[in-house]
Formats: structure tokens, C-alpha cells, sequence
């Protein structure tokens, strides 16, 4: 049997969560879902957890979610794919987010119906 991915939500929107989580669960490929408030919570999950897919909200209390992705990009060589999600989907942001590496960037806003589908073809370990 194939092994289910372990996602981790980085956002501190009560809201977001709540429109967002279930989504999620119902995806037959997730087998767990972490979730972290902030960038320290975030970067802890990173450091000691083996994450398949990570959702970053860019605007995050303590720090900025660009500044997780560039973190998590670091240190996680191993195909860890990163969904970069905002309210200011700039094309600035944009630009800046997919040259750091991240493998998707929605707008909170509309971008909510492509997650299922966009998770559904990540397979475990990046392959």
C-alpha cells in the first residue's frame, strides 16, 4: 500500500483553517495534517517532522512565510513541495516565491478549488 503524505498549514487565520483543513482531510492521499500558527511554530515542524507538502501563508505574525520557504527550501533538499498561499497574490510575489523555489503560489481567495487537485498528484517523498 502506498504511503500517504503528512501536510503542514502554516497560516494564522482561524478562518482559512476552517475553510481549509477539511478540504484537506478529504483527500485520499493524506494520511495527517500538522498544523502551525507562526514562523517559529512552522520552522520547529520542518526541523523534526518528515513533511511531504507544506501550505505557507506569506503574511505570518512573526515573520513572513517567504522567509519559511526559503528556510524550508534550505534544509529540506528532499522534494519537499511547497503550496505559498496569499490574499496579495501579486505578481511581484509571485515572481519572488517561485524563484525561491516554491512549487505552487494560489490566491486565497480563488485558489481553494485547485488544492485537491494539486495535492492529488504529489506522491510521497517528492517522486
Amino acid at each position: 500500500m502506498k504511503r500517504k503524505l503528512l501536510l503542514l498549514v502554516v497560516d494564522d487565520s482561524p478562518i482559512i483553517l476552517e475553510r481549509l483543513l477539511p478540504i484537506l482531510l478529504e483527500l485520499p492521499n493524506v494520511d495527517e495534517i500538522l498544523v502551525a500558527h507562526n514562523y517559529a511554530e512552522g520552522k520547529s515542524v520542518i526541523e523534526s517532522k518528515d513533511i511531504d507538502v507544506a501550505i505557507f501563508d506569506i503574511n505570518l505574525p512573526d515573520k513572513s512565510g517567504i522567509e519559511l520557504l526559503r528556510f524550508a527550501k534550505e534544509i529540506r533538499k528532499d522534494g519537499l513541495k511547497v503550496i505559498m498561499m496569499t490574499d496579495d497574490a501579486s505578481d511581484q510575489k509571485r515572481t519572488l516565491c517561485l524563484n525561491l523555489k516554491a512549487d505552487f503560489f494560489i490566491n486565497k481567495f480563488n485558489g481553494f478549488e485547485i488544492l485537491p487537485e494539486i495535492i492529488a498528484g504529489i506522491n510521497p517523498g517528492g517522486h
